[in-house]
């Protein structure tokens, strides 16, 4: 027998040998593979900081982003821009702007206008490479809008636990410090416990001596239901400061999640096996309980860590083990265990050292096995093992990977993966970051200086970007504000599926639970990525959506001979960058922010600029360099910055070769749609993201024979430009009636020279250009060169204008680049005296062009005058962010009036970190008596990622303050509680003079005096009636110690009561008088707004752009946010009688929804 067993491992052994070089061929292929997937497609990542997560309508948000790649953190090398978006409490898009950013950086801001309602929202944001994966992260933060009166203090309430039932018992940690940042220690408290809005528990407690306190209740054993809350109540100089957090009540209602380390479960095998349990909300729900087997014989118990996650070891020798939850209680289902294989591999992670991973393979038979490691999708570590029957155990080296999630799979000698392990690595390898400030205690005013210091996990001082907020630390307290930070976005997040509750838990030093967690979070979240089975398989991602990035790029030819003109230098003129052409006379600029005036120079005897306001790489530039001559660019197809993966064309009529816009257009790929677009204005076409192949290209247009192209063959040498010229086609009319008439665009009636045609006119006109545009106008007639005669003159004795520049030859701009066309026929209108004729003569007649500057003028001629050059601009403008207002106070200032109590003192979205890894930052305090909080966050050029937080107090010898209610009516009796505090070693005597607003009457004393002892406060309570609606400011003056201050707030206050609308209506008459009533008003709430319309319609058009959406998303998305926008103009078009800029705002929004709609895949 024992014979039999050698023969057998030496076989194996044979067996192996043989497998070792295919497994070694079998690594290789999968790194080509993985690289290849790599090189085909890395993603983005993005996260947002903002000043806070807090703020009442009027305020702004503050960000900065951070846009990087996926793979090794760096400034991304796919995307230059990022789009944000500000979606409400319903889902609709209140605010969208695109940003560009310079180094995987940028900044901006969004206004929180003082009509918003109140609520959270949403704060989204991506760049246009990210849609194309639906594994990606896209950021989205929540943001709190409402007026709230911040407590004077700065508290914290956590429950221990997230989970409890019927009769469990509940303990909570609650924490209290004072504005100066030290703990209220010893000072009493009530807390009270109500289920359903009554109270079943109340009792008093005190602080410890560092200002915290557990609070322990039990819930009724006949609970049933979660309407559960925990409030506490501090009587805190002379005022109540409260918090309330609602308890995790849950009702025999979980999901329990079972996930066996490696992957499965195998029969006589020891494992680990993580858990996690939720409610029916999704939130997490910590349990305890026992499994048992199929005969309910108890194996073991297991109880939960954290956020409802735990483990247990099993050794697994049948089927159907089962799960029991003994807590919260009232739990009354049974979970099933996954039942284990037959035969497998187990494969656990034993321990995470600083640079080794300590693993445990567990197999059945002697085999070649290989170990591959990855972080971001990369590979950075693979090794061949031979296992043995057991366990067997390997040591993986980290040192050089860098810091994330690692993913650890074992491939059998099949090539078939058959275990993965996620595991966090690196923690430790983090930016240090130090923010100190050069004193502890401020007074309200005066100057901070700040100083940053960056350093590696070495020490080594690093270079990079970063932001800094300074905010009030009771708002941020009061917020409790759990959302991932830039750790937590980065390193974890992004790689991990589904939700992952309070993120910022697992990079906390000073939690003791946090590697524990962070491990069972690795147990439990599966891959976010791309599967190996994805990645062998040759699977790539179909770019829907091209990369947006921040490049200016072309070609500088001689218009002499056409000949490329090397090294010549070519520059931009605001910011002084520029670059030399090569030898093939291309230039490329990188990281040009658009939103800015950007203007390209080409230097020479005469100097042409090129006003760039679209990133483009195709630019055509002809210039004689040092002769006599021209600028100009080439008149090719506008087309935005993409790669090589397009088909481009032009859409015109067969007989006069005009140019036909909005014409459909779909490819069709083996007799199924695959993409679909509309021609531009100028009837022009492109679809992006067209992988390889022969295709079939038709095309159709309103009165004209739709047309079919077959055998498109496109490559990534070849890219099809198709020019399609349509037949008009004969249609036979039937009897019609005339219902409605407008004056027509080109009257056959006019007989008097000369006219205007807008831009809202240049949408209607058929002609696509300034010369068949001036055709419209009576008495105009256009030659083949694009000069005009009008009343039958010479050409050369009329003058062009554009802009106010005249220029010499055709001036035959395209329609999308003007704005308005002046024909003036008969003497010299002022703006035109004194300019001649070439011939020195006064002309006629004069033809004014004014341009678009916001869209494209592209010169097909040369020009021998100064004339600027427009790019193409896309429809969505670039925004340019706002600065932040800095406050300077000088230190010898003596303030008596205090009205500073902005809540963000201080925010700089640029702090650039140089190779010193250090420096100052200086800004103001505020009036606030208050402890600030300075967060900075940020990323070294290597893509090392860092936060840190600090803080520091803001106090003077005595402060007076008062809180205001946020919102008050006509008619309240309001009382304001007013706290002086004295902080020196001596008693004070103090005098206050309240002053109310106008709107109020006050009903307490006018003069208040008192003394308060030595670190003691005085509260007094001052009554006042509101008597008008208004905005108002109410201030208090106060003597003391020898120094007078007037303190000063804002206060508002509305009507009582609900508004009341009359409407009436007529007709032919001038003057109207009209009689009505209005009964039972309240005191003081009358006021009259009267607005009148000349007809039903402008009433109605008042609250339609409200029904406007803007189009979104996916295709269903897509779908419902364009049918309210049709319904709007199809309601416009009924009634005949159309609002400009509402007709044309909605058009605009129909037709990039449209776009977007023929963009996507559809199966027919």
């Amino acid at each position: 027998m024992k014979t039999v067993k050698y023969y057998l491992i030496i076989m194996s052994l044979f067996q192996n040998l043989i497998l070792t070089g295919q497994n070694s061929k079998f690594l290789d292929k999968l790194s080509k593979k993985n690289t290849d997937f790599l090189t085909d497609y890395t993603g983005d990542r993005l996260y947002l900081q903002t000043d806070k997560s807090l703020y009442k309508p009027g305020e702004t948000i503050w960000f900065s982003g951070y846009l990087r790649n996926e793979s090794d953190l760096k400034a991304s090398s796919n995307s230059g821009i990022i789009h944000v978006e500000l979606i409400s409490p319903q889902q609709s898009i209140v605010n969208h702007i695109k940003l560009v950013t310079k180094e995987g950086k940028t900044h901006g801001d969004i206004l929180l206008h003082e009509s918003l309602p109140g609520g959270i929202y949403t704060l989204k944001a991506y760049s246009n490479w990210q849609m194309n994966d639906t594994n990606a992260l896209i950021f989205e933060k929540k943001i709190q809008l409402q007026k709230a009166v911040l407590p004077n203090l700065l508290l914290n309430l956590e429950f221990k636990e997230k989970g409890f039932g019927p009769g469990d018992s509940v303990t909570a940690d609650f924490k209290v410090r004072t504005l100066n940042d030290l703990p209220l220690a010893n000072h009493k408290l009530q807390y009270s416990v109500m289920i359903k809005g009554k109270v079943i528990q109340e009792e008093q407690l005190e602080t410890d001596n560092i200002g915290e306190s557990k609070i322990k209740f039990q819930l009724p054993k006949n609970l049933n239901s979660a309407d559960g809350i925990l409030n506490i109540v501090i009587d805190y100089r002379g005022s109540k400061e409260s918090i309330s957090r609602s308890i995790p009540i849950t009702l025999n209602n979980i999901k329990m999640e079972f996930y066996p380390e490696g992957g499965d479960l195998i029969l006589n095998m020891n494992s680990k096996i993580a858990f996690q349990c939720l409610n029916e909300f999704g939130k997490p729900v910590d349990v305890e309980g026992y499994i048992i087997d199929k005969d309910n014989v108890t194996i073991t118990s297991f109880n939960s860590y954290h956020q409802g996650m735990g483990s247990f070891d099993l050794y697994p020798i049948k089927n159907n083990y089962r799960a029991v939850v003994t807590k919260p209680e009232g739990i009354s289902d049974i979970y099933d265990l996954p039942n284990p294989l037959r035969v497998g591999y187990n494969l656990s992670v034993q321990k995470v050292e600083k640079d080794e991973v300590h693993i445990q393979i567990q197999a059945e038979r002697i085999i070649n096995v290989n170990i591959v490691t990855s972080v971001r999708g990369e590979i950075y570590h693979s090794m061949q093992v031979n296992v043995i029957p057991g366990k067997n155990y390997f040591i993986i080296p980290v040192k050089e990977l860098p810091v994330g999630v690692a993913k650890i799979t074992l491939f059998d000698n099949k090539q078939i993966e058959r275990c993965e392990r996620l595991v966090y690595i690196n923690k430790h390898r983090q930016l240090n970051i130090k923010v100190e400030t050069d004193k502890i205690v401020y007074t309200p005013r005066e100057k901070v200086v700040a100083t940053i210091n960056v350093s590696d996990d070495t020490g080594m001082p690093m270079p990079g970007s970063f932001s800094m907020s300074v905010v009030s630390d009771k708002l941020i307290s009061f917020s409790d504000d759990k959302s991932g930070h830039i750790l937590s976005k980065m390193l974890l997040e992004s790689d991990l599926k589904g939700k992952i509750e309070e993120p910022n838990f697992y990079f906390d030093k000073n939690e003791i639970k946090a590697e524990k967690a962070l491990d069972l979070l690795m147990l439990t979240k599966g891959w976010r990525r791309f599967t190996w089975k994805q990645i062998m398989n040759g699977a790539s991602i179909i770019k829907k959506y091209p990369s947006e990035q921040t490049i200016i790029a072309g070609k500088l030819l001689s218009g002499i001979n056409s000949k490329p003109i090397k090294e010549h230098k070519v520059f931009i003129k605001e910011t002084g960058e520029f670059v030399f052409t090569d030898k093939n006379g291309n230039f490329r600029f990188t990281g040009i922010d658009i939103s800015k005036n950007n203007t390209l120079s080409f230097g020479g005897d005469k100097e042409a600029d090129l006003i760039v306001n679209e990133y483009r790489n195709d630019l055509i530039i002809y210039t004689p360099i040092g002769n006599k001559g021209y600028y100009s660019i080439s008149k090719s197809l506008t087309s935005p910055l993409n790669k090589t993966n397009r088909i481009k064309g032009l859409i015109r009529d067969n007989e006069n070769k005009e140019s036909l816009p909005f014409a459909n257009i779909i490819l069709f790929k083996d007799g199924e749609q695959v993409a679909g677009t509309m021609s531009d204005m100028d009837g022009f076409f492109i679809i992006d993201n067209v992988p390889d192949g022969n295709y079939t290209l038709k095309t159709s247009y309103v009165g004209y024979e739709p047309i079919s192209i077959y055998g498109i063959n496109k490559s990534s040498e070849y890219i099809p430009s198709i020019t399609i010229n349509m037949q008009q086609s004969l249609m036979e009319l039937q009897e019609f009636s005339i219902i409605d008439y407008e004056v027509p665009l080109i009257s056959k009636d006019q007989t008097s020279s000369g006219g205007t045609v807008t831009r809202e006119d240049l949408y209607r006109i058929p002609g696509r250009s300034s010369s068949s545009i001036a055709a419209t106008v009576g008495g105009i007639n256009v030659n083949e060169d694009g000069s005009y005669n009008i009343r039958g003159s010479r050409s050369e004795g009329t003058d062009t204008y554009i802009d106010g520049i005249r220029v010499r030859g055709s001036a035959n701009l395209p329609m999308s680049a003007i704005q308005q066309v002046s024909i003036i026929v008969g003497g010299t209108p002022a703006e035109f005296e004194g300019s001649r004729s070439l011939n020195g003569n006064y002309n006629s007649s004069y033809i004014n062009i004014s341009s678009s500057r916001i869209t494209p003028i592209n010169y097909s001629s040369p020009v021998d005058y100064k004339t600027p050059i427009y790019l193409e601009q896309s429809q969505v403008v670039y925004y340019r962010a706002k600065e932040f207002p800095e406050i300077k106070y000088e230190p010898e200032e003596v303030t008596e009036i205090r009205n500073d109590f902005r809540s963000t003192i201080y925010w700089n979205p640029e702090v650039v970190i140089g190779r010193n890894g250090s420096t100052d930052l200086v800004f103001y305090n505020s009036d606030e008596i208050t402890t600030f909080r300075i967060i900075l966050e940020g990323m070294a050029d290597d893509g090392m990622v860092g936060r840190v937080e600090n803080t520091y107090s803001v106090n003077q010898l005595w402060n007076l303050d008062v809180k205001i209610p946020p919102v008050t009516l006509v008619g309240d009796t309001v009382i304001l509680d007013l706290i002086f505090q004295n902080n020196s070693d001596s008693m004070m005597h103090v005098e206050i003079i309240p002053e109310f607003p106008k709107s109020w009457h006050s009903i307490s004393d006018s003069l208040l005096k008192f003394e308060v002892d030595a670190h003691s406060y005085y509260n007094i309570p001052l009554e006042a009636v509101i008597d008008l609606p208004a905005n108002d400011t109410i201030s208090f003056l106060c003597i003391a110690a020898g120094k007078k201050e007037k303190m000063m707030r804002s206060v508002k206050s509305s009507p009582r009561g609900f508004p009341f609308e009359l409407t009436f209506s007529g007709a032919g008459k001038l003057q109207n008088v009209i009689d009505f009533e209005i009964r039972n008003t309240l005191h003081n709430s009358l006021f009259a707004n009267i607005v009148i319309y000349p007809n039903a319609l402008t009433d109605m058009l008042q609250g339609m752009e409200s029904m406007l959406r803007e189009p979104h998303g996916c295709f269903e998305q897509v779908s419902s946010s364009t049918y309210p926008n049709i319904l709007v103009l199809n309601y416009l078009k009924q009634q005949g009688k159309e609002s400009e800029n509402l007709t044309k705002t909605t058009m605009d929004k129909i037709i990039k929804g449209y776009n977007m709609l023929a963009a996507y895949e559809i199966s027919t």
